[in-house]
């Protein structure tokens, strides 16, 4: 038992030494892929796309609209309402392969740098050549002027 005390210690002590966000505070955020993903889809317009959103007024929200597919599921999709004096859209592409794909984000802020890091893990299980993309949409607290966002993907 000790022994297995001490291992889980360690562990925890490397896995913080390995993590650079550990020393950041994390921002709650809420997740709007559901919708977004299913209509709002930029990479469809560009060839190599690696788009990342930062969104902070109505104006850069609506202009979203561009990327709204074709598709008759969509002709109803209405962009939800969002306070931009409270709240700002981080976007990010991402893509994956194999036979399972898992796409998790989270949000962290460093105010000795001013900076918001925005990191999506991509989780790829399985030989297979089947691709998994993922636009990765993140509802957070306003970030405040002066802050940079910082995309990541691992």
């Amino acid at each position: 038992m000790r022994t297995f005390l001490l291992l889980s210690i360690i562990l925890a002590v490397l896995v913080s030494a390995c993590n650079p966000y550990t020393s950041m505070g994390q921002i709650p955020y809420e997740n709007v892929d559901e919708g977004f993903n299913r209509c709002i889809r930029p990479w469809e317009m560009q060839e190599n796309y690696q788009g990342e959103f930062v969104i902070d007024s109505q104006e850069e929200y609506e202009a979203l609209l561009e990327y709204k597919a074709t598709s008759s599921k969509c002709d109803d999709f209405e962009l939800p309402p969002i306070d931009f004096s409270q709240k700002t859209l981080l976007g990010k592409y991402t893509s994956g392969t194999g036979c399972e794909i898992g796409f998790s984000g989270l949000v962290y802020k460093d105010d000795n740098e001013n900076k918001v890091y925005y990191v999506i893990d991509v989780a790829e299980e399985g030989n297979c050549q089947a691709l998994g993309i993922s636009m990765n949409w993140a509802l957070i607290p306003k970030v405040h002027e002066g802050y940079e966002v910082v995309f990541e993907v691992k």
